[in-house]
């Protein structure tokens, strides 16, 4: 006698339940955190539902749908002019230095400014990504970088722009920025750090730096979440850091 091994190709079904988050997730751009708030329904739910198939599928739809549309608004940015994004090779920088002293010398004649941006475009807000990456265009000539570094604040300043830049440092530092000029340049510093302790990582947070204003000069807890970043002023970060 044979025995018939029978398989099941019933689909997984959605719940009602299951059915109102995923509204919810969709009218909600994808944010999980904000989603269960709204439907009442735990994280710890949510991603046990993610073992549902058909959930899971729904989800991962929504999100391509979200990511679709963040595309399609960047571009439609950028079609107005209202976005520009730039990149620079360090031969670019490297040109401009080149240029900027030799105005200064009274070589030349025209003004060199450290980034070259279309005509008549002012913008509002500029985000430099990174620091770093451009001190690399300056390997031993650490003169010439503090040169552009200034130049490029000055720069920014004359724009009337609200300017962010990233860089990078040792885990936990003395300087802030490549060469300690930055964050003497800068009018506020905000430091981010992702301590180790023991086998668990943890993210914290503080403004080592802002001209004019009060703050708590103090490293408090924080945390990057679906929802952005959440920080946590009255929780201290101490202990046995590396």
């Amino acid at each position: 006698m044979r025995e018939k091994s029978e398989k099941s190709d019933k689909k997984p079904t959605l719940t009602k339940r299951m059915k109102d988050f995923l509204m919810i997730f969709e009218n909600n751009m994808g944010l999980v955190g904000v989603s269960c708030k709204n439907s009442k329904v735990g994280q710890s739910t949510y991603y046990d539902w993610l073992g549902n198939k058909r959930f899971e599928e729904e989800i991962s739809g929504i999100k391509t749908k979200v990511k679709d549309f963040g595309e399609h608004a960047l571009f439609k940015l950028i079609k107005k002019g209202n976005l520009m994004l730039k990149r620079m090779s360090p031969f670019e920088i490297a040109r401009s230095v080149e240029g900027m002293l030799e105005k200064e010398k009274g070589e030349l004649l025209i003004d060199i400014d450290p980034v070259v941006l279309p005509e008549h475009y002012k913008p509002s807000i500029v985000v430099v990504d990174s620091l770093t990456a451009v001190a690399s265009a300056f390997t031993g000539k650490d003169d010439s970088y503090r040169i552009y570094i200034e130049q490029l604040f000055r720069f920014f300043e004359k724009l009337g722009a609200t300017s962010f830049l990233i860089t990078e440092t040792k885990q936990i530092p003395e300087v802030f920025s490549t060469t300690g000029v930055e964050e003497f340049l800068a009018d506020g510093v905000v430091v981010m750090y992702n301590f180790k302790r023991g086998d668990i990582r943890e993210n914290a947070i503080e403004v080592l730096k802002m001209r004019g204003e009060k703050h708590k000069k103090k490293i408090v807890a924080s945390q990057i979440t679906d929802d952005g970043m959440i920080v946590y002023p009255d929780q201290e970060v101490f202990g046995n850091t590396e």
